[in-house]
């Protein structure tokens, strides 16, 4: 509960350009099989 919590605090207060990368990232590995283990 509290890390939901922090994870939350640390994209408000200017993470959300990393975490729409690592999403973007983690996209672009389910999208090809290689990506997937």
């Amino acid at each position: 509960m509290i890390s939901a919590l922090l994870n939350i605090l640390w994209v408000v207060l200017g993470g959300f350009v990393m975490a729409l990368g690592w999403w973007l990232a983690g996209m672009l590995c389910a999208i090809t099989i290689i990506g997937l283990p």
